[in-house]
């Protein structure tokens, strides 16, 4: 992964991938960066790299736009929770609420991009979230649909088939410790609007083979037409007038 994908990274990369704190970021990003050259996007190199961070973490070109991603890797939550059936749903919450803060900063941070004239606004803008740090041994809950779309997800069980089917109902908020509540439909929300939609994956370097990483792409609504076929090797959620489109 390093030798192929390091040249698109910023100048940094090879010390932070290096520190404990910065390591599981730096790695989702070489995850990231080696599917797109392995399904040949044409990333672009970044140019201001010898000097700092100057713009997102990749760009490449499709349909005649750029195509910006923001890469971000929630930190882990407290491991003395993991594994407590009881406190599940509070765990549940945190997840959420982690989630929707790093898709805020990385939003907040596109919006810095826009005003240095970086990133037009009629590029497409994509944050990749990747949340093995979170929800241990559930990876198929659908936290991060539910965040975006606001959905409240619910397992409803085939008693035919045993086989564990997932609805989304009502919107829904989430409330902090201190009783503030947060809505998790982000794409609902005026300030997400410039944001076109996010990739999801929940791997680390370890945990992978190579060329076997499932990568979902839930876009903001109204985007179906814009896309086209963009990621469509991968699974992809339209979620418009109300309705769940794969």
């Amino acid at each position: 992964y390093m030798k192929i994908v390091e040249p698109y990274l910023d100048y940094n990369f090879p010390i932070n991938i290096e520190q404990v704190d910065n390591r599981l970021q730096r790695e989702s990003e070489l995850i990231l960066g080696y599917e797109f050259l392995r399904n040949q996007y044409g990333l672009q190199k970044d140019s201001s790299r010898k000097k700092s961070k100057g713009r997102p973490d990749f760009l490449f070109e499709y349909a005649g736009k750029k195509i910006w991603i923001e890469v971000v890797t929630p930190s882990r939550i407290s491991d003395e929770k993991f594994g407590f059936y009881e406190e599940i749903e509070s765990d549940i919450k945190e997840y959420k609420l982690r989630i929707s803060s790093d898709i805020g900063g990385k939003k907040d941070g596109y919006t810095e991009y826009q005003n240095k004239n970086i990133v037009a606004l009629s590029d497409i803008k994509i944050i990749c979230l990747n949340t093995y740090n979170l929800n241990p041994g559930m990876k198929s809950c659908p936290f991060i649909a539910s965040v975006l779309y606001g959905k409240k997800e619910v397992w409803v069980v085939d008693p035919a088939t045993h086989k564990v089917e997932t609805e989304f109902l009502t919107h829904e908020l989430i409330s902090k410790s201190n009783g503030t509540e947060i809505d998790m439909g982000l794409f609902d929300q005026v300030d997400y609007q410039f944001i076109d939609g996010v990739l999801w994956f929940d791997y680390s370097l370890g945990t992978i083979c190579p060329e076997k990483c499932n990568i979902l792409f839930l876009a903001n609504q109204g985007r179906r037409e814009k896309f086209g076929d963009l990621f469509s090797h991968w699974e992809r959620i339209f979620y418009e007038n109300d309705k769940c489109l794969i």
